[in-house]
């Protein structure tokens, strides 16, 4: 897969499911451009974007458009949901937390277990103004 492309692991008349991998955002955001190559500035391209452009190639023509449903980080890989219409969106939306009763992150780092014992870190993620 490649940076600007998505997998597909779901999909209905109602809502899409894809892969979204780390590197990419969500959504546009304010500053939602990239300097490629040669110092050219051009729009980011989206998990939100590219669903777009799938949905009105193959789907519903120039007007069709994905609504997202909640969001992930940049640097975060997994699957995002998203809805085909604004009414699916609000009521995934407003059954979320009650849906998603658990949440579960994986990370990947380069630490040298070599000189340290088994074993694995358990920690809680919380929000922090800081």
């Amino acid at each position: 897969m490649g940076k600007d492309s998505l997998k597909i692991m779901y999909e209905d008349e109602h809502l899409i499911v894809v892969e979204k991998p780390s590197g990419m955002l969500s959504v546009k955001t304010s500053g939602g451009v990239r300097r490629t190559r040669g110092n050219t500035v051009r729009e980011e391209v989206t998990a939100h974007s590219l669903l777009n452009d799938y949905i009105r190639r193959s789907h519903r023509g120039r007007d069709a458009r994905v609504y997202i449903v909640h969001r992930l980080d940049r640097d975060t890989s997994g699957l995002m949901v998203f809805a085909k219409s604004e009414e699916i969106k609000h009521l995934l939306q407003e059954n979320w937390e009650n849906a998603v009763t658990r949440r579960g992150y994986v990370a990947v780092s380069n630490w040298d277990s070599r000189n340290a014992p088994e074993g694995s870190i358990k920690s809680w993620l919380k929000e922090n103004r800081a």
